[in-house]
């Protein structure tokens, strides 16, 4: 599978997608991408909630493990 396909539907189709998650760089043994936060990944008060801290790195060190 091409990995560029691969990771649009990712992108769509799993939690990346229902966080925001955006990948902005890759290459052999690096991975840069971004996670908003807004009313998906934020506690009620406003501030960034812990686990969509920890799903944010989870999924990015499992794209960047393939």
């Amino acid at each position: 599978m091409d990995k560029k396909y691969a990771a649009q539907e990712a992108i769509e189709h799993s939690m990346m997608g229902n966080l925001g998650l955006k990948l902005i760089e890759e290459r052999e043994g690096f991975v840069r991408a971004s996670m908003p936060v807004n009313d998906n990944t934020s506690q009620p008060f406003g501030v960034l909630c812990g686990g969509a801290s920890l799903a944010f790195a989870e999924i990015i060190a499992g794209y960047g493990s393939i």
